[in-house]
C-alpha cells in the first residue's frame, strides 16, 4: 500500500503539533516493514534518513498552491492512503473515492476557545474540518476529551474515531539519582 503524509508540521523549530508529527511517523516507520511512504513537506526534514521505503517530496508553494500541488501528486502517485497530522485542507477538498484519508485531531479551540487561537486558524478550522472529518477514513483523536468533543459537535460516529495518545519522546526518562 502508497501512504502518503503530510509533514510540514515536524519542519524546523518544532511545538506540540510538530514534535507529534515527526514522532508518530518515525515510530510508524520503524514498525511497518510492508508499506510504501511518500512525506510530503516544503524542505527537506533530518530524522528520516535511515527508512528505505520513504520518498520525500519537497513541494514548493505557499498557502493553497501546495495544497493543489500535493493533491495533483497524490493523484499521480496514485495514493491509497493520505494522513493529515496537523491540517484539513487536502482532506476537505480531495476526491474520497480513491485516495483514503486519515485526519488528526489535536483539540478544538476553534470551536470552543476561538478567542485563544489564530484567527487564521480559526477560520480554517471553521470552514474545512467538518467537511475533512465527514470525507475521512478515520479519525485520530489525541485524547479522550477531544474525541467527546467531535462527536458531540459534529455528531460524528464514536467508532470512526480512535485515540492516538501523546507519548514522551525516548529522550525524557526517569534519571538515576
Amino acid at each position: 500500500m502508497k501512504i502518503a503524509i503530510d509533514l510540514r508540521s515536524a519542519e524546523g523549530e518544532k511545538a506540540g503539533k510538530g514534535w507529534f508529527t515527526f514522532n508518530i511517523v518515525r515510530e510508524i516507520l520503524k514498525n511497518d516493514t510492508e508499506n510504501e511512504y511518500i512525506l510530503y513537506a516544503r524542505s527537506g526534514i533530518a530524522g528520516f534518513e535511515e527508512f528505505k521505503r520513504v520518498c520525500f517530496k519537497v513541494i514548493s508553494g505557499k498557502g493553497p498552491l501546495w495544497h493543489l500541488f500535493v493533491m495533483r501528486d497524490l493523484k499521480k502517485e496514485n495514493i491509497d492512503v493520505f494522513v493529515a497530522p496537523s491540517s484539513f485542507i487536502i482532506p476537505a477538498l480531495m476526491s474520497v473515492k480513491k485516495t483514503k484519508s486519515i485526519v488528526v485531531v489535536h483539540d478544538m479551540i476553534a470551536f470552543l476557545f476561538p478567542e485563544n487561537h489564530y484567527m487564521k486558524a480559526v477560520l480554517l478550522e471553521r470552514l474545512l474540518m467538518k467537511r475533512a472529518l465527514s470525507k475521512a477514513n478515520k479519525i485520530l483523536a489525541v485524547s479522550e476529551n477531544t474525541k467527546k468533543d467531535l462527536i458531540e459537535k459534529f455528531r460524528i460516529d464514536p467508532d470512526k474515531i480512535k485515540i492516538a495518545n501523546c507519548a514522551a519522546a525516548e529522550d525524557f526518562k526517569v534519571l538515576d539519582e
